[in-house]
């Protein structure tokens, strides 16, 4: 069966050094990704066999890029079996090799015979994928993004050879043998499945925060596309009961949760073909959902990415789908940078892919590589575009660009970054730097016209979804008033009224910088405006929407660029 997946616009997802697979603020013993399934036998995964950091291309200016810093963190939990957990119990799983692709250098681990305990040191401000290997567990690749901050409780789950062998068995996949693969582009080599399996979460509003299984979704409601965006050959998706088991009552057909009121469940796993002897280079797959929930209404779930591998035979990702309201434009064109790519240097809480973690001179620190994309657009542009540098920004061949080569995962399997950022170029974060550069990589760009508070900012903030609002209607507009809506921000009535709430009037939870308004209006920092952090996914405040998957999300660039032009307003 094919299927295709039509991209949103924004990622994994998350994705970039930030990623939608997980976010630091995740419930730790939430199943993420579920890997790739094995033999059964361990992958000999010794410091010698990781792969090592290739050259790179050189600049051509006065000296190549040198002297990477590189921050490292502690990564620390246990590993379960995912089929327990799935069942609702925590079994360790001991014995267990743990070990990180997308991260040169980094020592593998062993989770502890009864425990099942681990600790892993990996790069800081970045992604990682996370892989286990172990005896009667399938190879399990699990996504994982890290901060500046230690990161403990974060838990593993890998796949039980014989829970997953129940799962093929029952839908008729063959997971052992080897067959001619399908999908076009693999014409003449032979496959193996890879299975994907997660679970689909709603936005969180029906849980005030607490984001939860969905059901009465079907197989028709994905679609899926592999790497380049091609069609691709799949088997599935099929809908596991709510303890992790096939569904033998609705065969699988359409998405349950538990019928206790605990909402357990949401699970799917799809097979995908993989050419068999591709090693490290990554297969990455993108999924998304749109479900009509009633007559011509519809709910977003995604686009996520989940890189699957090709080192043993029944490998298996773990990847959630987790809703995104009304999709985002895809971006075509006049991109700014200061509105649209600084924000992609931002810190990991505050939505970027944590690049000014290593990228810094705060505090006097030598930046990375040399370039300090640290104090604003001003000093991050001047960095890209030092002519002593001309390969940071290739304007001749965009591609080649580091900006875009250095943290993109190698498809070889051999970084030439501590950490990576982009899953694939079709990461949409990646195809905006890409578009930017393209266009000139031009700071100032004088054919964009301001944004419109009255006609753009303020219609997304109160508009239901179905009318092009970004989602905050269901809270901040719908059934609340200036006296009783959350935080103290109602976002309907007067034009004025809801301007001033945003640009002077002191919110009520004013968050880890104790901003005075819910805009920033300090150009240097106005990623930390509220009104863009709250509803962010994997920002740590509590909001029980998070509307925005990441900085490449065009609603958040939308609000971003009318917040650092001026906050105009222009109510009429």
């Amino acid at each position: 069966m094919f299927r295709k997946l039509a991209l949103a616009g924004a990622l994994f997802a998350a994705t970039a050094c930030s990623s939608a697979d997980d976010a630091p603020n995740e419930d730790p013993d939430a199943a993420v990704d579920a890997g790739v399934v094995d033999t059964g036998l361990p992958l000999p995964v010794d410091a010698g066999n990781q792969p090592q950091p290739d050259a790179g291309p050189q600049d051509t200016g006065v000296e190549p890029d040198a002297g990477v810093v590189v921050n490292e963190v502690t990564v620390s939990g246990q590993v379960y079996g995912l089929g327990a957990y799935l069942a609702g119990n925590n079994v360790p799983a001991g014995g267990v090799s743990v070990f990180a692709y997308g991260a040169p250098g980094t020592t593998p681990v062993t989770s502890a015979p009864n425990t099942g305990a681990y600790s892993i040191v990996l790069p800081a401000n970045g992604q990682v994928v996370l892989g286990m290997a172990g005896l009667n567990y399938n190879q399990s690749f699990y996504g994982v993004t890290t901060t500046d901050q230690p990161y403990p409780g974060r838990n593993l789950y890998i796949a039980e050879a014989a829970w997953l062998a129940a799962i093929a068995d029952y839908h008729n996949v063959d997971i052992a043998n080897p067959f001619a693969c399908q999908t076009v582009s693999l014409s003449g080599r032979n496959c193996f499945y890879s299975a994907i399996v997660g679970r689909i979460y709603d936005d969180g509003t029906a849980g005030n925060g607490v984001a939860r299984g969905v059901a009465g979704i079907q197989a028709d409601d994905f679609t899926i596309y592999g790497p380049g965006n091609q069609q691709w050959y799949v088997r599935g998706p099929y809908f596991l009961d709510y303890d992790g088991t096939p569904d033998e009552a609705g065969g699988g057909t359409t998405s349950i949760i538990a019928n206790d009121g605990t909402y357990r469940g949401g699970l799917y796993i799809v097979f995908v073909e993989v050419a068999v002897g591709l090693g490290l280079a990554p297969t990455t797959m993108q999924l998304s959902i749109n479900y009509e929930y009633q007559p011509n209404a519809y709910r977003y779930f995604g686009p996520v990415a989940a890189q699957t591998f090709s080192t043993s035979f029944g490998t298996t990702r773990l990847s959630d789908i987790r809703e995104t309201l009304t999709p985002p434009p895809v971006p075509v064109g006049e991109i700014d940078f200061d509105a649209q790519i600084y924000p992609l240097f931002l810190p990991i809480a505050e939505g970027g892919f944590g690049c000014v973690g290593c990228h810094t001179n705060q505090g006097g620190n030598a930046p990375s590589g040399g370039m300090n994309l640290y104090g604003g657009p001003d000093v991050a542009y001047a960095s890209l575009t030092d002519p002593n540098y001309p390969q940071r920004v290739n304007l001749a061949n965009p591609a080649a660009s580091y900006l875009l080569v250095r943290p993109l995962f190698e498809a070889d399997g051999v970084q030439d970054h501590p950490i990576f950022a982009f899953s694939s170029p079709e990461d949409p974060a990646y195809q905006l730097i890409y578009t930017w550069i393209s266009e000139g990589a031009l700071r100032n760009n004088n054919n964009l016209d301001p944004v419109s508070f009255y006609d753009e900012v303020r219609p997304l903030l109160y508009n239901p979804s179905g009318d092009g609002g970004a989602g905050c209607y269901a809270c901040h507009v719908n059934g609340a008033d200036a006296d009783d809506a959350p935080g103290g921000l109602y976002m309907g009535g007067e034009c004025d009224d809801l301007y001033t709430a945003l640009t002077a009037v002191a919110p009520n939870n004013a968050g880890p910088y104790d901003e005075p308004y819910r805009i920033n209006k300090d150009p240097e920092y106005t990623g930390r405006s509220l009104l863009l952090t709250n509803p962010l996914f994997g920002n740590p405040e509590p909001h029980p929407v998070k509307i925005f998957s990441d900085v490449a999300d065009a609603r958040y660039q939308l609000v971003y660029r009318w917040i650092a032009e001026g906050y105009e307003n222009d109510c009429q």
